[in-house]
């Protein structure tokens, strides 16, 4: 064993041991970055998700009320149908 080919050696092997160390820390930031995103992402779609719950129930609050205020005109005239009397129309 030659004492300049195990230097030659280590030489290499530190450059490839480097070179893993920072491709390990390259993914384990791409793997933390889109875990970050995915987060956002689903957040998002979560608000999205209530914002529209919360439009449906206005619109079903709306179509409640409208069908309210229908009946109390159905109501209304129709009370007022009762409480009219009737025309005279025999000259008595």
């Amino acid at each position: 064993m030659n004492k300049e080919t195990v230097l030659q050696g280590l030489n290499v092997f530190w450059k490839g041991m480097l070179a893993i160390f920072i491709a390990i820390i390259i993914i384990m930031l791409a793997v933390y970055l889109l875990q970050k995103v995915s987060e956002a992402t689903d957040n998002v779609i979560a608000n999205r998700a209530a914002t529209a719950d919360e439009r449906e129930a206005v619109k079903q609050a709306k179509r409640a009320e409208k069908e309210e205020r229908k009946l109390a005109r159905q109501a209304a005239k129709q009370a007022k149908k009762l409480q009219t009397p009737p025309d005279d129309t025999t000259n008595a």
